[in-house]
């Protein structure tokens, strides 16, 4: 076998083989700097920066209308007094459609832009904000994974209802603290600065919003706040 020479970019890992003929070295539009692709089927950074925004406004529109319809269509739900959760808790009707839509689609397209965000992040970027980048993938997987351990309101020392309080547990601690890391990693960085601070205020309003008592904002709020 032919033994196989790794060409390291600044992204990608090109492998030159007779079965890859077509990889070839080809400068990322915009960004000033060359990388290895196969065809063009690579994204480039433009291209990522798209895909990152475009997933994360789909997983704000999930994440909004889910819970405006489910909840409307379940008689005494209040968006400002009961928490998401309720919508898909077992018995609840429609409960399987809500974790599949405002939980399961939601943490999904999250995780892309996130990943989409680890993407972008400049070549010598601080160690600090490649770890943030990724805790915030983790809290996105951590949010859908509440749609799959629904919460079971007539058993809330069951196993299900254990399992959806740690996956809420793991999505508003690793999105605190990976929104404090990404943003002490680019604070300093021209041109990532407004999404330094705005990663900062998340970080303080998801932490403070989660760990805050029970009684001095009510669920529904605290929890659309974060």
């Amino acid at each position: 076998m032919m033994r196989r020479r790794p060409i390291i970019a600044l992204e990608r890992k090109c492998f030159r083989t007779t079965a890859e003929p077509d990889c070839r070295r080809q400068k990322v539009s915009g960004a000033g700097v060359e990388q290895w692709d196969r065809g063009g089927r690579f994204m480039t950074r433009d291209e990522k920066e798209r895909f990152g925004w475009q997933a994360g406004w789909l997983a704000a529109l999930s994440g909004t209308l889910a819970p405006l319809g489910f909840g409307a269509a379940l008689e005494g739900y209040s968006q400002l007094l009961h928490p998401l959760a309720l919508l898909g808790a077992r018995g609840v009707p429609h409960a399987p459609a809500f974790n599949l839509i405002g939980f399961g689609a939601t943490g999904l397209f999250a995780a892309l832009a996130a990943m989409g965000l680890r993407g972008r992040l400049p070549a010598d970027v601080a160690g600090s904000a490649r770890i943030g980048a990724r805790l915030l993938l983790l809290s996105a997987v951590a949010f859908a994974a509440q749609g799959a351990v629904a919460l079971e309101p007539r058993d809330l020392d069951g196993p299900g209802s254990r399992w959806h309080a740690t996956a809420w547990t793991l999505w508003w601690i690793a999105g605190s603290s990976g929104a404090l890391l990404l943003a002490g990693g680019m604070l300093r960085r021209r041109g990532w600065r407004t999404f330094a601070w705005a990663a900062l205020a998340a970080s303080v309003l998801l932490g403070g919003l989660s760990l805050s008592p029970p009684g001095n904002w009510p669920a529904g709020i605290a929890q659309r706040i974060a």
